[in-house]
């Protein structure tokens, strides 16, 4: 904690209220090339508080990636890179790759103008992986070339894949967290537990999900999700920005090469976040150095490429 205040916990609300708010878009969203863009447009204008429930899944995305970023941050100043602390460490670091995952396979559910190209040069680096690139590639996308196959395989990443990833990871992460919880309702209930400490859990669970829920709204009724017009196949597709979590990868795609920029330092950064506790030995501030400057030099590409 920072301060007393926890960020798995809260990204653990959001993560529920993405799961919720995603039930209810499934009924409306059309996962076909020919209808994806308009049933987002459905959903945002004509579904009656359509628009409040998208505002708050797509929020609630935003927000998880920035939770799980600060878990990690607050974990690397508390030093929490010892052996013993090592696990919980690797655990955070691929919670953030999977709910960066999810919210882009999210974002590419729009088929608009903007999410066509980022899809197109996302997979397209996959090609450059050694060996096994071109067949990765086809199974992604579903064939040589991006179409609905592409769509509904990312549909379901979105939906069931990544999202049972996501809550496997963070049952892992909070197990010893929520076993102790458990015992303790348990006996709770059985009359062997005072009511000070249970009432105090509950109510700190219902502080972080009411202070989800009040960002969240506060989000959605300012600023709606954008929606952009329908891809047309043929056309050719303007250079648009990437979702910000990936600003920093697509500036480094400006300055280097394909393979260099898409795959290699983004797979060395990640990387270097997962073996950080090793760094430890040599070093007690190793780590965290290590840790911030991977931060820095995130946020300082991204900025460059908004502002270029």
């Amino acid at each position: 904690m920072i301060g007393g205040f926890c960020f798995s916990r809260l990204a653990f609300a959001l993560f529920l209220m993405q799961v919720i708010t995603g039930i209810l878009l499934a009924f409306y969203y059309v996962p076909h090339v020919e209808d994806a863009n308009e049933s987002v447009k459905d959903i945002t204008y004509v579904v009656r508080f359509g628009w409040l429930v998208r505002s708050l899944h797509y929020w609630a995305a935003q927000l998880m990636v920035i939770s799980s970023a600060l878990h990690l941050l607050r974990m690397a100043i508390i030093g929490r890179f010892r052996l013993s602390c090592s696990y919980s460490w690797g655990l955070g670091v691929l919670i953030l790759i999977a709910v960066m995952a999810v919210d882009f396979t999210g974002y590419l559910l729009r088929w608009d103008e903007s999410t066509y190209w980022a899809l197109s040069v996302g997979v397209n680096l996959i090609k450059h992986l050694p060996l096994v690139g071109g067949e990765l590639y086809r199974m992604a996308v579903g064939g040589d070339d991006i179409g609905q196959p592409a769509l509904t395989r990312f549909f379901v990443w979105h939906c069931f894949g990544i999202p049972l990833l996501i809550f496997a990871l963070l049952n892992s992460k909070c197990w010893p967290c929520t076993r102790r919880r458990l015992s303790l309702y348990l006996r709770w209930i059985s009359g062997r537990e005072n009511d000070e400490e249970v009432y105090g859990m509950i109510g700190q669970e219902l502080i972080y999900m009411t202070l989800a829920l009040v960002i969240l709204l506060a989000l959605s009724f300012l600023l709606i999700p954008p929606i952009g017009g329908r891809h047309e196949y043929g056309t050719p597709t303007e250079e648009a920005n990437a979702p910000w979590m990936f600003l920093w990868i697509q500036e480094m795609l400006f300055h280097t090469s394909s393979l260099v920029g898409g795959v290699i330092l983004p797979a060395l950064t990640f990387g270097l976040l997962l073996l950080a506790p090793k760094l430890y030995r040599f070093n007690r501030f190793l780590p965290l150095a290590v840790t911030a400057l991977i931060g820095a030099l995130a946020i300082g590409l991204s900025a460059v490429r908004l502002l270029g």
